[in-house]
């Protein structure tokens, strides 16, 4: 009896005689060789499963907030978060913005553990005096 080259599986010739030990040992081998397949692909797809859950633990840990203020005087933003950093814009057709960093004091605000600090300090203060609403948009 011949093999295949690269399964080695048999080959029945037309003179054999027919016996289903070649068969069964054929399929022997195929399921062997299936199962093994379908075990590699279980381990890469859960590890790809495994690479997700945490690009998304990394994801999820970041915040983001987007939202307005109208600067009467001063006002605390609650975020629930401390930002690393806040831009701010103005919502109208001065160009009053401003960017408040973590680690950077600003003359008209600063970040605090749950958001942000504006003070509406007069023509110095930039990011609280325009007299018109704001824009902002944290994130850490």
């Amino acid at each position: 009896m011949q093999h295949t080259d690269k399964y080695q599986l048999n080959l029945i010739e037309a003179s054999d005689t027919f016996s289903p030990e070649a068969l069964n040992e054929n399929a022997q081998k195929l399921e062997q060789a299936i199962s093994a397949e379908a075990a590699a692909q279980d381990q890469a797809r859960a590890a790809d499963i495994a690479a997700l859950d945490q690009r998304l633990q990394v994801f999820e840990a970041k915040h983001i907030a987007v939202g307005t203020y109208y600067p009467q005087t001063d006002i605390d933003v609650d975020l629930g978060f401390a930002p690393s950093c806040v831009v701010i814009l103005a919502l109208g057709p001065n160009n009053c913005c401003g960017i408040l960093l973590r680690d950077r004091p600003h003359s008209s605000g600063k970040i605090t553990s749950n958001g942000f600090h504006i003070q509406s300090g007069g023509p110095s203060s930039m990011i609280g005096y325009c007299n018109l609403s704001y824009g902002y948009i944290a994130f850490d």
